[in-house]
């Protein structure tokens, strides 16, 4: 609201704040996604518990979450998030701790479908991770991260039987230290479902520094988004991502692959191709049927009661490369091209909710309806 007169205006913004301290019920399958789970409808499968997020932890918009997590994973997590070190506002720092364990994981691929052991007398896997984060951000779309993390991996005996290279070398344990590098340009209208805008990140990974182990794989990973508005309610939006491994003497915990959570190719949901080298390219054209409105829930809080929504129309086209050195013979996707095409609807809300029903095609002829929760691209 703008008032004016002939010396002065005055602006009144009004708005409604988000929670600050922020209780979510985690309920999540742990799949490579719904459309896996949904073949078996394993309940076993399904994770429960809770994070506790603190928006703005000592009145400095310092973030600090807590995680419970029970079920098919087990994991407890303590993350502290400081955006601002220093007066310049340009340094900030995230310290991140936590534990996991399963009692069942996949310990190698066949066919490009996971191969799954279940211990019965639990704890099949065992992870213990430790990270420290400085961000430079020196342009307000810019940011620099450096990060040193100290990871323990454990697996029980009869994993080893089953695959002699899961933690390499026949080991049933594997510690090392990682350092890595990333830069992040993000210029996007919005992080949960861009309309416009622009993003693209590029790193550099070390795992293995010399300690504990012979470990030793460099990760280097880039990607670029870019996203157009053709005209009113038409859109535009592609990407592209590609994560190379120059040492193909990988552990198969650190193997590389598509199919594992958003690093996907579309119509491929019901596979996993493992391998050292990938390269992932989509595009979609977006038809906007529901403008970006809003409607008032009643006894609801007020945080919670203005419902955001928009409906999308997409028709997209999906290419990806796997090369793979390793386990070729056992998977026969890598080393060639695949590619899937379709259309969908995106159902987008409020608090980042994506709701994504596509009906797909691959290069085999194999058809069928998906569900995600992700923006595509």
């Amino acid at each position: 609201v703008a008032l004016s007169d002939s010396v002065h205006t005055n602006i009144i913004i009004q708005l409604t704040e988000r929670w600050y301290i922020f209780p979510l019920p985690i309920f999540e399958l742990d799949d490579n996604n719904f459309n896996t789970w949904w073949r078996t409808k394993d309940i076993s499968r399904i994770n429960y518990g809770m994070h506790l997020t603190h928006y703005n932890f000592r009145g400095r918009k310092e973030k600090l979450i807590l995680t419970a997590k029970y079920g098919f994973t087990e994991r407890y997590r303590l993350r502290y998030e400081i955006p601002y070190l220093t007066s310049s506002q340009k340094l900030g720092l995230k310290i991140n701790l936590a534990y996991n364990r399963r009692d069942e994981i996949a310990y190698n691929s066949l066919n490009n479908e996971r191969l799954q052991y279940k211990d019965p007398d639990g704890d099949a896997y065992r992870n213990l991770s430790n990270s420290l984060t400085l961000t430079y951000r020196n342009k307000i779309f810019k940011t620099h991260s450096f990060t040193f993390n100290y990871t323990q991996n454990s697996v029980t005996d009869s994993v080893v039987k089953l695959n002699e290279d899961f933690l390499q070398n026949k080991k049933n344990s594997l510690d090392y230290f990682q350092l890595s590098y990333q830069f992040n340009s993000d210029k996007r209208d919005s992080k949960n479902y861009p309309l416009k805008g622009s993003f693209w990140s590029a790193s550099i990974t070390q795992i293995g520094l010399g300690v504990f182990s012979e470990l030793s794989l460099l990760n280097l990973n880039f990607q670029a988004k870019k996203f157009i508005e053709l005209k009113p309610r038409l859109y535009m939006a592609g990407s592209i991502r590609a994560l190379i491994t120059p040492d193909n003497n990988q552990p198969y915990l650190l193997r590389n692959g598509l199919g594992y959570s958003s690093f996907a190719i579309r119509s491929y949901e019901y596979y996993v191709i493992d391998g050292q080298n990938i390269g992932l390219g989509k595009l979609q054209l977006r038809y906007q049927i529901i403008k970006p409105r809003s409607m008032n829930l009643t006894g609801i809080s007020e945080r919670f009661g203005k419902f955001h929504y928009a409906l999308y129309l997409g028709i997209f086209s999906d290419f990806a490369y796997v090369d793979d050195q390793i386990g070729y013979s056992l998977n026969n996707l890598a080393n060639e091209i695949q590619f899937g095409h379709g259309l969908g609807f995106d159902f987008v809300s409020y608090y980042d909710i994506v709701i994504r029903a596509e009906y797909s095609f691959n290069k085999f002829g194999e058809s069928g309806l998906f569900l995600h929760f992700v923006a595509p691209i």
